[in-house]
């Protein structure tokens, strides 16, 4: 007998992920096909007044309609989901866009809380078997474009979570001249600063290990770093205080082409955000005396679908 599918979409501030996902015979998640499409729908969150563009609209709207067809061949579906995020969570025009998205495939976005979107989050880790070393005991950091959750693991269960407004969009559209120039180490000791006060704030120090999710981290393994993504079998792939340290001094040190052609394989569509981005990272790894942290693809699209296949 065939296991049922779910199909889930998440529209980050970022990029926008799909995921078909059932139960293998041992209760496993099981992924069958997986898509990702960048579209920033979160530029502007950083004001006081936030609000989706009309050319991010049409973008979010034709990438969730890519990613239906994308993943048609998959089906059939016993249930389907699309969930958004921060950057329509905060937006003032956010229903106008669910209202856009559910005219052109059927199915209306549900907007996540920040802790709604963290708790999800906890329940698409646990399905990564390459962190059992850690025995489900962690502080999760996952980065978006618009926030920050973090999370306390223990046993694998969220024992604490919290959104905090931390974004790389946000962090970086904060900046005195934006993003894409060279950054001072002025504008980067002020912007450290505020992270360390909004994370004492609202969460407390967090403590090691840690583990990261979320599109900053595989870019940053993957593109930028060339680091595989398992340092060895049965071993979760890591990035070290130290590598990224190196790479945060020298992004900062470069203006946006620049950043490009030091590193050809750095999207164009992060490569203005990615110092913000490991400005929030190191500070949370500072703060918490971690030497590294361990990088996770099982988050929140993992969640939705693990929830959806054990209702």
């Amino acid at each position: 007998m065939t296991s049922p599918r779910v199909f889930v979409i998440d529209i980050g501030s970022n990029s926008i992920k799909c995921l078909v996902a059932s139960l293998d015979g041992q209760g496993k998640l099981q992924a069958h096909f997986q898509k990702t499409m960048e579209t920033r729908i979160s530029t502007g969150i950083g004001s006081a007044r936030p609000q989706l563009s009309e050319d991010a609209m049409q973008a979010g709207v034709r990438a969730v309609e890519a990613l239906f067809a994308a993943a048609a061949s998959f089906g059939p579906f016993a249930e389907s989901m699309i969930t958004a995020t921060s950057a329509v969570r905060d937006a003032s025009n956010g229903a106008e866009f669910c209202d856009r998205v559910q005219t052109a495939c059927g199915l209306r976005p549900r907007i996540l809380s920040g802790e709604e979107e963290a708790r999800y989050i906890s329940r698409g880790i646990v399905n990564d078997p390459m962190l059992s070393a850690l025995g489900g005991s962690f502080t999760l950091l996952d980065i978006g474009g618009g926030s920050l959750e973090l999370i306390e693991m223990d046993g694998g269960v969220a024992a604490r979570v919290k959104s905090l407004p931390l974004g790389a969009v946000r962090m970086a559209e904060s900046l005195p001249g934006g993003s894409a120039i060279p950054i001072t180490e002025d504008i980067r000791s002020d912007a450290e600063r505020r992270v360390r006060g909004i994370v004492e704030a609202g969460w407390g120090r967090p403590v090691a290990p840690f583990v990261g999710a979320g599109g900053a981290f595989a870019v940053i393994l993957r593109l930028v770093l060339e680091k595989p993504p398992e340092s060895s079998p049965g071993e979760a792939a890591f990035l070290t205080t130290s590598e990224l340290t190196v790479l945060y001094e020298e992004l900062t040190g470069l203006g946006l082409e620049d950043r490009l052609r030091r590193y050809p394989r750095l999207p164009p569509t992060r490569a203005d955000i990615m110092p913000a981005a490991l400005a929030v990272i190191l500070t949370v790894l500072r703060m918490g005396g971690g030497d590294r942290v361990f990088v996770s693809f099982f988050n929140l699209r993992f969640g939705l679908a693990s929830e959806l296949l054990r209702k």
